[in-house]
């Protein structure tokens, strides 16, 4: 017996499914995307003087995703800035958070993309996401990477 023929979708249909980049703009705008933390310890102390932030979003139909997985659709213009002022002011929030739950200063590392910092506002961002968590700058480093 012969398998059914399949039929291509419509051309509208196609046309109508989102992109990659117009998926990670919604996520942004959902809350899918997340911080992980990475402890960096000091060696001698063996004490935690610092955690780096790194981007993740939880597709809602392929699960957990690095930010290597969608760094590509995160291209976009106009996009890579979003994400990146929501990961800065994300971190600043929890590492304010995590200060005044748990007392001491512990640093937040964020990466950021060389196009981010050059850009006319990139330093209204920095202070506004400082001002908002309450958060001293000394407790945020930011990461120039050209992969951010």
């Amino acid at each position: 017996m012969d398998a059914p023929a399949r039929t291509a979708p419509a051309p509208e249909a196609v046309a109508a499914r989102p992109g990659p980049a117009d998926q990670l703009r919604a996520a942004l705008d959902r809350g899918e995307l997340y911080l992980r933390y990475q402890p960096q310890v000091e060696v001698a102390t063996r004490r935690v003087v610092r955690v780096e932030a790194f981007l993740a979003w939880h597709h809602p139909t392929a699960g957990p995703l690095t930010f290597r997985q969608f760094a590509p659709a995160a291209q976009e213009p106009g996009l890579l800035g979003a994400i990146g002022e929501w990961a800065i002011r994300e971190a600043c929030r929890e590492a304010a958070r995590w200060m005044g739950t748990y007392g001491g200063r512990l640093a937040v590392s964020v990466n950021v993309a060389g196009a981010q910092i050059v850009h006319s506002g990139f330093q209204y961002v920095v202070r506004g996401a400082l001002t908002e968590a309450g958060l001293p700058a000394e407790l945020l480093c930011l990461e120039v990477s050209d992969a951010a």
